[in-house]
Parts: structure tokens; sequence; C-alpha cells
């Protein structure tokens, strides 16, 4: 065999070797993009909870403002409109009176990776707790 046709075979036989691990490491990439993606808006999500509680404790707000003031933020922050499902509750913290907001969002991943295999995608919680009197 010549040195030529050997070239030719391990060219062929790395070009093999490609095609066969090319789909494993696209899967891999578009997961890990999807944990941070993820990650990302849960962040997001946090900070708007933490952003408008305190807005609304401050601001005598009233559920359905606290609830309308989520929806901007949301939308500010690039979440898709209605995406966001918003719970505001009035706890009693230490004997003074509270505003919580919870906050919840189905998160859809993009590449058929690891977050596809519970039921399609993960939920996204995120509360925050600001006293609103004495």
């Amino acid at each position: 065999m010549s040195t030529t046709t050997r070239r030719f075979y391990r060219r062929g036989q790395a070009l093999t070797e490609f095609a066969f691990l090319a789909p494993v490491l696209v899967l891999i990439l578009g997961t890990v993009l999807d944990f941070g993606l993820a990650l990302y808006t849960d962040l997001n999500l946090n900070k708007i909870a933490q952003d408008a509680a305190f807005t609304a404790a401050h601001n005598a707000l009233t559920d359905a403002g606290a609830q309308s003031l989520v929806a901007t933020m949301a939308s500010d922050y690039g979440l898709a409109p209605g995406a966001v499902t918003t719970t505001v509750s009035h706890p009693v913290v230490g004997g003074t009176s509270a505003l919580q907001l919870d906050l919840s969002l189905s998160y859809r991943p993009i590449s058929p990776g690891v977050l596809t295999a519970a039921n399609g995608g993960i939920t996204l919680n995120a509360f925050a707790v600001y006293v609103t009197g004495p």
C-alpha cells in the first residue's frame, strides 16, 4: 500500500469518527446552553420578584397593581406576556403585615436534551416578602 493510499484511509477514518461524534457534541452543547438559559431566566425571575415586591410594599399597591407591575417587569426582562404566574398574599411576619409575591414560570428548553426529560420542561419559582406596615 502506498503512502498516498494510507493518507486517504486516515482522512476517511477521521471524517467517519467526526460524523459519529458530531451529533453527540451538538446535543451536549445544546444541553449546556439550555442549562445556562434556564439559570439566567431563574435569576431574572428572582430579580423581578424582589423588585416588584419592594415597589408594591413601599407604594402600597393593590394586589392587582402588584400583578400588573410583575407583568410589566417580566416583559421588560424579555419574558413572554402572560408567561409568569403571580400570586399575592399578605402574611403576618413577626407581628407586622407583609406582602409576599410568588412567581412561577414554565421554562421550555430549546434543545432536546436532558431538560426535556421532565415532561417537556421545568417550572421555575421565585418569591419575595417585604414588610408593608407596623
